[in-house]
C-alpha cells in the first residue's frame, strides 16, 4: 500500500509541477531596428552617480534631462578593475582580465626595432587591418580557458561579420604605464580595429596637470569627426579621471580635488561640443562610466552610472530582463543591446539582453542606489553577530548538556535559540522599514524576533511544535512575498544583495536555505500531530506541498534558483520516504534521480521557450548549446571554484562546521539524551536527516552551497539543541526525582 501511495506521490507531484511551469508564462519580448545606425560610446572613468546628479556639470545636466539612464551592475572575477568590465562589454559576460587587457597600439607605434602592426603580423599571422591592434588577446584567451566559456571580442567580431566598422580614439595611458583597455568593447576576437588612433598622438603636454600629460579634448573631437563617416561603432576614451585615479597616492586632497575640477570641467565642455557633432537622428549616444573611484570600491561600490541617447531611447530609466530591477544592468546588457541597436541577432553566448526604457528620473534612481548600498553595508556586520550567536548557542549548549545541574544555563539557551530560530523571519519583515544603521536593525530583529518566540511559547506547549510553528511561519511569509513580488526579499539583509551583483530577483541562496530547512521542520512537526491512521493522507498533502515549494523555487517567474530547485527536490523526495518509513536503496535512490532530472527539464523548457531566458539556467543553457559539453565542464569547474573560495569567506561556513563537530559530542554525551529525544518526538529524527541530506545536495548543486547548506541547518541545528535542552531539564528532573523516592523507601531509579 505504501508504495502506492509513493507512486501517487510521484505522478502528483510531476502533474502539479507541469501546472504551476504553466502557471504565469509570459512571451519573450521582441526588439527591431531597421536603417543605417551609429554609436557613439563616450568613457567616463571613476564618476559616481552622486557626481553626476550635482548639476555641476551643465552640458551633462541638459543631456541627461533627455536619456535614458540607469546603473550598471560591476561583477567581475576578482577585483574590480576598469579592464575587467571592459571586456565583459566585449565578450558578453563576465571575464577575467590582468594586465594583458592594456597591450593596445596604433600600428605605427615603435616597439623595440618593429611596429606594433608587424609584430601583430608574427604573433598572429595575420593582416592587422587599418586601425590598432591589440597584442594581449593569447593571453587573454588563455586566462579565460580556464573556467569560461565566453570569447574576448565577440562584440567586435559580430559587427565585423555583419560588415559594421568599429573605431576607438584616444587612451588612458599615465607616464610610465600604457592603459588602451577601452580596446576590447570594439575589437574583434583577433584583436583588430578598422579605424581609430589610441597611441600618444592624442594627448598633449599640460605643465597644470600632475605628471603633465592629459586628453588632447581639441584632436579628439577631431578624430571623431574623421572616422564618423565610415565607423559605425566608435569609442571615445577620455582617460584623465583614470590617470588621477593611478596618481591618488602621490597627491595631496587639495592638488585632486583642484585636477578633478578641471578635468571634469574640460570633459564637460567636450560634451558640449560633441553634441553639437552627432546626428540623434540616426547616432545612439552612451556615455559610460567603467569603474568607480577607487575609495567607493574599497567601500562596497559596485555601479557606475550609464547614459543611453538617440534612437528609440527618449526620458526615463533603462530595464533589462537580465536584472527585473528597474533603472539596472549589467555589462552584457550593454553589448546585447548594441546588437539590437543594429538590428543583429544576439549571440547565445552572450549573457546579455537588449534594454528598454522605462517612466523614471535621476531622483529615483538616486534613492534606489542609496537604499542597495545601505543594505550591502549592513550585511556584514549584521550576519557576521547573527552566526556568533549561533555559535554561542551551540558552544554553551554542549556545555549546558554536559552538565545536568546548570538548569539556568539550559533555560537561558533554550529561550536563546527559539529567539535565533525567530531571526530570518525578523530580518524579513522589517525590511519595508528599511532601518539605515546596523544598530537599529539589530534592535529591531531582536525585538521581532523575541515576540515571535514569546507569542510561539504561549501557542505551543511541546518543544517540537514550537520549533515547528516557527518555521512553518517563516517559510510561509517568504513563499507568499515570492509570489506577490519579492518586494520584502528584495530588501533584506538575508536576502541576495543587489550590490553584489550575484543576483537580481528571486530567491537568494540564503533564503532558499531557509526555505528549505524550515519547510522540512514544519512539515516534521505536521507529521507529529497527526494520529497513525490518517498519516497516508497526510503524506499526499505534505507531497503536494514540496511539490509546489520546489517549483516555485525552480520557476524562472519566481524563484529562478536552479540550484536550490535540485536541492528542494532531492530534499523533499527524501523527506517523503523517511517519513514514510522506507529505507533509501538503489530503487529509492532512481526515484529521486529521476524527479529531478524530469523536474529540471520541465523548468529547462520553460526557461527556453519564453522571455526568462536570462536566468541562471537560461545562460547556461544558451552556453552549453553554443559550445558543447566543454561549456558544461567549464561552469561545473567555476562553480566548484566559487564554493571553494565561500568556503573560507562566508561566515555560515562555522554555522555548518560547529553543527558537524556537535553531532559526535551529543552522540556520546550526555549518553542516551539524543535517543531519548527522538523517542519522544519520533518525527523529529526523518526530519532532521532530510535537513542534512538536503543541505549536502545544496553544497554539491549550487555555486554558493556552503551558504544555502548553512542556513538549511539553522532549523535543523538550532531546533536540535532547543529539544535536547529541554530533554535534558527533563531528565534532570527524574533523575531527582527518582532520587527522592529512593531515599524514603520508594522504587529508585537509579543515578
Amino acid at each position: 500500500m505504501e508504495a502506492k501511495t509513493l507512486g501517487r506521490i510521484g505522478r502528483a507531484f510531476l502533474l502539479i509541477g507541469l501546472l504551476v511551469c504553466l502557471w504565469g508564462q509570459l512571451p519573450p519580448a521582441v526588439a527591431t531596428t531597421s536603417g543605417e545606425r551609429k554609436v557613439v560610446v563616450l568613457t567616463m572613468e571613476r564618476m559616481a552617480l552622486e557626481e553626476w546628479a550635482t548639476g555641476k556639470l551643465p552640458n551633462l545636466t541638459v543631456l541627461m534631462d533627455r536619456s535614458a539612464l540607469g546603473l550598471l551592475s560591476l561583477r567581475t572575477v576578482g577585483q574590480l578593475t576598469t579592464e575587467k568590465v571592459y571586456n565583459a562589454i566585449g565578450a558578453g559576460g563576465m571575464v577575467p582580465a590582468g594586465a594583458a587587457a592594456r597591450w593596445a597600439y596604433d600600428q605605427d607605434e615603435a616597439l623595440g626595432v618593429q611596429t606594433a602592426g608587424e609584430a601583430y603580423r608574427h604573433f598572429y599571422q595575420k593582416t592587422p587591418g587599418n586601425g590598432p591592434v591589440h597584442l594581449g588577446v593569447p593571453k587573454l584567451r588563455a586566462e579565460m580557458a580556464k573556467a569560461y566559456s565566453y570569447r574576448c571580442g565577440r562584440l567586435g567580431q559580430t559587427l565585423r561579420e555583419a560588415g559594421l566598422h568599429t573605431a576607438v580614439l584616444g587612451n588612458c595611458d599615465t607616464h610610465d604605464r600604457i592603459n588602451r583597455a577601452s580596446v576590447l568593447l570594439a575589437m574583434d576576437e583577433a584583436g583588430r580595429l578598422d579605424l581609430g588612433r589610441v597611441g600618444p598622438a592624442l594627448l598633449t603636454r599640460d605643465p597644470a596637470f600632475p605628471f603633465g600629460l592629459r586628453t588632447d579634448y581639441r584632436r579628439l573631437l577631431l578624430g571623431y569627426c574623421q572616422v564618423r563617416a565610415t565607423a559605425d561603432l566608435i569609442v571615445l576614451t577620455t582617460g584623465d579621471l583614470e590617470r588621477l585615479e593611478r596618481y591618488r597616492s602621490q597627491l595631496t586632497d587639495p592638488a585632486l580635488a583642484k585636477a578633478k575640477a578641471g578635468t571634469l570641467r574640460r570633459w564637460d565642455m567636450f560634451l558640449g561640443r560633441l553634441l553639437q557633432e552627432v546626428d540623434f537622428g540616426t547616432t545612439l549616444l552612451v556615455v559610460l562610466v567603467p569603474t568607480p573611484p577607487d575609495v567607493l570600491i574599497q567601500a562596497g561600490e559596485r555601479m557606475t552610472p550609464v547614459l543611453f541617447c538617440g534612437p528609440g531611447f527618449g526620458q526615463g530609466l533603462v530595464y533589462s530582463h537580465s536584472t527585473r530591477v528597474k533603472g539596472l544592468m549589467t555589462p552584457a546588457d550593454l553589448t546585447a543591446t548594441l546588437l539590437d541597436f543594429y538590428g543583429l541577432p544576439v549571440p547565445e553566448d552572450v549573457d546579455g539582453r537588449p534594454v528598454k526604457v522605462l517612466p523614471g528620473t535621476v531622483g529615483e534612481l538616486l534613492k534606489a542606489h542609496r537604499w542597495w548600498r545601505n543594505n550591502y553595508r549592513q550585511r556584514w556586520p549584521i550576519l557576521t553577530g547573527y552566526v556568533a550567536l549561533l555559535a554561542l548557542v551551540f558552544f554553551a549548549g554542549l556545555a549546558g548538556l554536559s552538565f545536568y545541574r546548570c538548569r539556568w544555563l539550559q533555560e537561558g539557551l533554550r529561550r536563546l535559540a527559539l529567539v535565533l530560530l525567530g531571526v530570518p523571519l525578523a530580518l524579513l519583515l522589517i525590511s519595508w522599514l528599511n532601518p539605515y544603521t546596523p544598530v537599529v536593525t539589530a534592535f529591531l530583529t531582536l525585538a521581532v524576533a523575541g515576540g515571535t518566540a514569546y507569542a510561539i511559547t504561549r501557542l505551543f506547549q511541546n518543544d517540537l511544535h514550537r520549533v515547528a510553528a516557527i518555521a512553518a511561519v517563516t517559510a510561509l511569509v517568504i513563499l507568499v512575498d515570492l509570489l506577490t513580488g519579492a518586494h520584502l526579499l528584495k530588501g533584506s539583509i538575508l536576502g541576495y544583495s543587489v550590490m553584489l551583483g550575484a543576483r537580481f530577483y528571486g530567491l537568494g541562496n540564503e533564503y532558499m536555505g531557509v526555505v528549505l530547512g524550515a519547510v522540512l521542520m514544519g512539515l516534521a512537526g505536521l507529521y507529529d500531530v497527526v494520529n497513525r491512521p490518517s498519516r497516508r493522507v497526510l503524506l499526499l498533502i505534505v507531497a503536494a506541498v514540496m511539490a509546489c515549494v520546489a517549483v516555485l523555487i525552480i520557476h524562472p517567474r519566481f524563484g529562478a534558483n536552479v540550484g536550490g530547485g535540485i536541492a528542494a527536490t532531492l530534499g523533499f523526495c527524501l523527506a517523503l520516504l523517511l517519513f514514510a518509513g522506507k529505507r533509501i536503496r538503489l530503487k529509492e535512490g532512481l526515484f529521486l534521480l529521476g524527479i529531478t532530472v524530469i523536474v529540471v527539464s520541465l523548468m529547462a523548457g520553460l526557461d527556453s521557450f519564453t522571455g526568462y531566458g536570462n536566468t541562471h539556467l537560461g545562460q547556461n543553457l544558451k552556453l552549453i548549446r553554443a559550445y558543447g559539453i566543454t561549456a558544461a565542464l567549464r561552469i561545473i569547474t567555476r562553480k566548484w571554484q566559487m564554493n571553494n573560495g565561500l568556503i573560507a569567506a562566508t561566515p555560515w561556513t562555522r554555522v555548518l562546521l560547529l553543527f558537524v563537530l556537535a553531532l559526535p559530542v551529543i552522540f556520546r554525551r550526555p549518553s542516551g539524551l539524543l535517543k531519548r529525544a527522538f523517542c519522544r518526538y519520533p518525527s523529529f529524527l526523518p526530519g532532521l536527516k532530510a535537513c542534512v541530506g538536503t543541505a549536502l545536495v545544496a553544497f554539491l548543486v549550487n555555486d554558493s552551497g556552503i551558504v544555502v547548506a548553512g542556513t538549511t541547518m539553522i532549523y535543523g541545528g538550532l531546533g536540535m539543541f532547543y529539544i535536547l535542552l529541554g530533554e535534558a531539564s527533563v531528565s534532570e528532573g527524574d533523575r531527582l526525582a527518582a532520587k527522592t523516592l529512593s531515599t524514603t523507601g520508594g522504587i529508585g531509579l537509579g543515578d
